[in-house]
């Protein structure tokens, strides 16, 4: 682990002098994982491609305010969460409605290799539907407290860094936004029966 922390150490370096070569190397060690926060940010691929692009270019932007007070990943998710919260603040003062896609959500790549039957894939999508149905009724707050800490398995700590608000707010969130998902579900696939 201390070499590769040397090793980010350098490319940071390097990056920061204006190597785009050395950059290029440390957004493929975290491009997956900031590409699949930004899609359970955003609910779908098209918006969650944009806004890892987004990420990256604005970290490429400001690689030398990096301060090394935290791994690079981190940076990068740090700039992913506060784009998506600029894009939802922009979208509600235009007083757009925002809607999630519910077309065919890319889960497939999680799935392990064993092919449930017709019944059981049917229903796995339904429920999987009616998932991503309730994760985008959440608030803002909610939705982003509820990624982190049970989908991208942040700590308490790591989330309050990112979210930039006290652990016990986080918690707080936590608890209520997995409450209002838990209702928001339930209410989803009763109105589908």
């Amino acid at each position: 682990m201390l070499q590769k922390s040397s090793e980010q150490e350098q490319l940071i370096a390097l990056a920061q002098s204006g190597d785009r070569t050395a950059f290029t190397r440390l957004v493929q060690q975290c491009s997956q994982q900031v590409y699949n926060l930004a899609y359970r940010l955003s609910g779908n691929q098209a918006d969650a491609e944009d806004l890892a692009q987004e990420a990256f270019l604005s970290a490429y932007k400001s690689i030398r305010q990096f301060k090394h007070d935290s791994a690079f990943s981190s940076w990068v998710y740090r700039i992913t969460v506060n784009l998506w919260k600029n894009r939802v603040r922009h979208e509600k003062r235009r007083q757009f409605f925002r809607h999630f896609s519910l077309e065919a959500p890319d889960t497939q790549k999680d799935l392990p290799d064993a092919t449930p039957g017709p019944y059981e894939q049917m229903e796995s999508a339904d429920e999987q539907q009616a998932a991503m149905r309730a994760l985008g009724q959440l608030a803002e707050k909610e939705r982003a407290v509820l990624v982190l800490g049970d989908m991208e398995q942040k700590s308490y700590q790591e989330m309050a860094e990112l979210l930039k608000c006290p652990v016990g707010t986080v918690r707080s969130r936590l608890a209520r936004a997995r409450e209002h998902l838990r209702e928001a579900f339930f209410k989803n696939t009763e109105a589908a029966k």
